[in-house]
């Protein structure tokens, strides 16, 4: 393995390098990619609304138009134009895809399984609660409108912990929460261009391996070195999220766990919070790639998503009763597919590439 991936993956380009530096590894790969295939691709600077000083994103320069990139959106448009002039790649798909409910709503529609769930704005504190009991089952807590694993609390049974879940879930960016079924098995995302799957994971919250000497934030601190030089994502950072998940285990940070046992540091599998990606093409039963593919073609305008999934178990063929669609995603990460935690590489930024080659008209 090369001692540094990802530096090595940039090859010195001076303008990925910027985007990175930036904390913008996806924008980056994508640019290697459009280079590789001959666009032109550039920084351009401009002024984040939530992080002071100038940033830069990622522009395009193609035949037909351009394409702006920044955290995994991409953004299209006529030639010249400026981002602010430009529409999101999944055009009026977006706001429904942003709200959890509206897109679940719309995949049961197309007779796919998704979670039961339920609505409720910021004061249904109580009426959250009644409906966890009546539904008997665990469940998960979340903004209707949220990104990146923020404010997401799955397997929750204790009144305590629903309450607690559902005060942090409610927030300003998304007063209304979301309490559904919270479904057990493996956490599978399938990465999707118009027209097929590109590419395809299975996740594992935040964890570290106890070696009978190393307590847990000493471990924490050496895998994070490991995880940045290997994969160039995100580590994991220690947080009050973090802190309450050890303690319902009955750790903390100064335990030692024993050699070979594994010790979980949240409960959501995001990249973003820490979480292993392994990248697999065998892994997974070929029938859960041909229902997300259907799904996703069956929804037009859907042209680049990731769709999140739990598998009760991922190698036997998908029915309507061993598997959940959580939910699409309008701008997925490309980072844990490229240089994943264990596995090979998969090219869907190449496959981006195609796509917007094809534009306006993918997948034809």
């Amino acid at each position: 393995m090369h001692d540094d991936p990802v530096g090595a993956f940039l090859g010195g380009d001076a303008d990925a390098i910027t985007l990175m530096e930036d904390g913008d590894l996806h924008a980056a790969i994508l640019m290697r990619a459009a280079k590789a295939a001959g666009l032109a691709a550039e920084t351009a600077p401009f002024q984040s609304p939530r992080r002071a000083g100038i940033r830069h994103l990622l522009r395009l320069t193609l035949p037909w138009g351009t394409a702006y990139f920044n955290a995994g959106c991409l953004m299209v448009g006529a030639p010249g134009a400026g981002r602010m002039d430009c529409t999101h790649v999944n055009g009026a798909l977006y706001n429904v895809i942003r709200h959890k409910q509206a897109s679940k709503e719309l995949i049961a529609l197309l007779g796919f399984p998704v979670p039961a769930g339920q609505i409720f704005d910021h004061g249904g504190e109580d009426a959250a609660v009644e409906w966890s009991r009546r539904f008997d089952r665990p469940v998960c807590v979340k903004p209707a409108k949220g990104s990146m694993g923020t404010h997401v609390f799955p397997g929750l049974t204790a009144e305590e912990d629903i309450r607690q879940a559902f005060r942090q879930a409610a927030t300003r960016r998304s007063p209304h929460v979301l309490v559904e079924e919270s479904a057990p098995g493996s956490a599978v995302r399938f990465f999707f261009v118009r027209p097929r799957v590109v590419g395809l994971r299975i996740d594992l919250p935040s964890n570290v391996d106890g070696d009978g000497e190393s307590t847990i934030a000493t471990l924490i601190t050496a895998k994070n070195a490991e995880k940045r030089r290997r994969t160039g994502h995100a580590p994991t950072i220690v947080d009050a999220d973090v802190h309450a998940h050890l303690r319902r285990q009955g750790l903390d940070l100064d335990h030692v766990p024993p050699t070979g046992r594994r010790v979980f540091l949240r409960s959501v599998s995001n990249g973003c919070k820490g979480g292993d990606s392994y990248t697999t093409w065998t892994g997974v039963h070929p029938s859960y790639i041909e229902r997300i593919t259907a799904m996703c073609n069956a929804i037009h305008g859907l042209d680049i998503t990731a769709v999140d999934t739990k598998a009760a178990d991922p190698t036997v063929p998908a029915t309507a009763d061993n598997f959940r669609i959580l939910e699409v995603n309008n701008n997925p990460g490309l980072v844990p597919f490229h240089f994943p935690w264990e596995g090979q590489s998969q090219d869907v930024a190449g496959a981006i590439v195609d796509l917007l080659r094809q534009w306006p008209n993918p997948g034809a």
